[in-house]
């Protein structure tokens, strides 16, 4: 059988994960710049964050009408219940949301494993800020690749 050798892509950025104390998980994830949709994705994600805490406040707001009442044998109210949720689903949805944009797993990945936390989003936005650099160096490379491949040569004989 014959075979086609694959070229390294080159638009792929990889970016390591460290824990708070500097020491490398062994993690990573991969943006590829050249990927025609993450711009949209990352608009999406940016979306559907805002749809999630609409829904998260009106569900929120529904759920404190529930009772106060613990059953016999409950720790938590109906109320509490509801709340508690509200916020499992929220952040279900976040974790989906964010993976979409970065790629499946990302986000458990830049929670260091943890299950999705009150301030996710927050931390998780001030870790992708740490790579914006390095991004726009790459972007700026793309650039000035994709004008070299396409540019035009000058004719004398055009009207």
């Amino acid at each position: 059988m014959e075979y086609i050798q694959l070229k390294e892509r080159a638009g792929l950025k990889r970016f390591g994960i460290k824990n708070p104390d500097g020491t490398e998980t062994g993690e990573y994830i991969e943006i590829d710049l050249e990927d025609f949709d993450l711009p949209i994705k990352a608009n999406d994600c940016q979306v559907k964050h805002i749809e999630d805490m609409t829904k998260l406040r009106a569900t929120i707001q529904e759920a404190s009408k529930k009772s106060d009442q613990k059953a016999e044998n409950d720790v938590l109210s109906e109320k509490e219940r509801a709340i508690l949720e509200a916020y499992r689903e929220f952040y279900a949805a976040e974790e989906k949301a964010l993976d979409q944009f970065l790629g499946d797993g990302a986000t458990r990945k830049l929670l260091g494993g943890r299950k999705p936390y009150l301030t996710m989003y927050d931390d998780i936005n001030d870790y992708l800020e740490q790579i914006i650099p390095a991004l726009k160096g790459t972007e700026k490379n793309l650039e000035k690749r994709i004008k070299e491949k396409y540019k035009v040569e000058k004719e004398d004989n055009v009207l």
